[in-house]
C-alpha cells in the first residue's frame, strides 16, 4: 500500500506541502517565462522520480492529459497569434514575461506544470494525514472529513458492484442469445438495469455512513482528542527553506 510506504516527503506536515504547492502554482501563473516554466517542470519531475519513486512511464501517463491540453494552447497560439488576444492577455496579467520567447510554449509548459504540481502534492500526501492536519490545525469540521473519507471508500465499492453487474448481464445475455436488433433495442434498458442497482447500493451505504457519523458523535460540538497528532517540526522547516530557495533560484533564472 502506498500509504504504508515511507518516503522522504511523508514526515512533512500536509499543510506545509499544501502551502508550498499553492505558492508554486501562483508563481507558475504569474511568471511568464520559458526558463522558469522549464525549471519548475524539471524540479517536479526530479522530486517525483527520485523522492517519490514514480516510474517514468507512469509519470508520462499522468502528465499526458495536461500535455494534450497545453498542446491545444500551443497550436492555437501558433495559428491565431495575430488574430487572437487570449495568450497576450495572459502575459499582460503576468509579473514577469520574456518578450523574445514563444508565448505558446510558455502556456504549454504552464499547463503541464499545473498537473505536475497537483500530482506531486497528491502523491506525497496521504489523504488521512491531510484531513487530520486540516481538522487539528485549520478547523475543518469532523463531519466534512468523515464525509470525504466515506466518498473515497465508496468509489472502489461502486467499481466492484459495477463489475459484478456486468458479469451478471453477460451471463444473462449468453443464455438469452438475443438477436442484433433485439440487443440494440434493449440497450437503454440494460443501462437502466445497471444504474438502479448502483444507486440503491449507494443509498444504503450513505445511510450506514450517516448512522456511523451520528454514533461517533461527529455531529455534536465537543472537545475531541486525536490518536495521531499533526504537528510541525524540523522536517517542515527544512522543506520550507528548500522550497523557498528553489523558488527564488528559478525566479532569478527568469529575471536574468
Amino acid at each position: 500500500m502506498r500509504d504504508s510506504e515511507w518516503r522522504p516527503l511523508h514526515p512533512v506536515n500536509p499543510l506545509t506541502k499544501l502551502a508550498a504547492a499553492i505558492v508554486l502554482v501562483i508563481a507558475v501563473t504569474v511568471v511568464f517565462d520559458i526558463r522558469f516554466q522549464a525549471a519548475v517542470l524539471a524540479l517536479i519531475v526530479v522530486v517525483l522520480m527520485v523522492l517519490e519513486g514514480v516510474p517514468p512511464l507512469r509519470l508520462a501517463l499522468v502528465m499526458l492529459p495536461f500535455a494534450l491540453m497545453g498542446f491545444g494552447f500551443l497550436w492555437t497560439n501558433l495559428l491565431f497569434h495575430e488574430a487572437g488576444g487570449y495568450v497576450e492577455s495572459l502575459g499582460r496579467f503576468s509579473l514577469l514575461r520574456g518578450s523574445a520567447l514563444d508565448d505558446g510554449i510558455v502556456v504549454f509548459l504552464r499547463a503541464v506544470n499545473f498537473g505536475a504540481v497537483s500530482y506531486a502534492f497528491v502523491r506525497a500526501t496521504p489523504p488521512a494525514d491531510l484531513a487530520r492536519a486540516l481538522m487539528q490545525n485549520a478547523g475543518l469540521r469532523p463531519t466534512v472529513a468523515f464525509a470525504v473519507f466515506s466518498v473515497v471508500q465508496f468509489i472502489p465499492q461502486l467499481q466492484d458492484d459495477l463489475r459484478q453487474l456486468h458479469l451478471a448481464h453477460a451471463l444473462r445475455a449468453a443464455t438469452a442469445q438475443a438477436s442484433g436488433i433485439r440487443s440494440l433495442v434493449g440497450l437503454p434498458r440494460r443501462y437502466v438495469d445497471l444504474v438502479i442497482p448502483l444507486l440503491a447500493g449507494a443509498v444504503r451505504r450513505a445511510q450506514r455512513s450517516a448512522i456511523s457519523m451520528e454514533a461517533r458523535g461527529l455531529t455534536h460540538p465537543m472537545r475531541r482528542s486525536f490518536l495521531v497528532c499533526s504537528k510541525f517540526g524540523r522536517a517542515d522547516l527544512v522543506f520550507a527553506l528548500a522550497s523557498s530557495a528553489s523558488l527564488m533560484l528559478m525566479i532569478g533564472l527568469a529575471v536574468v
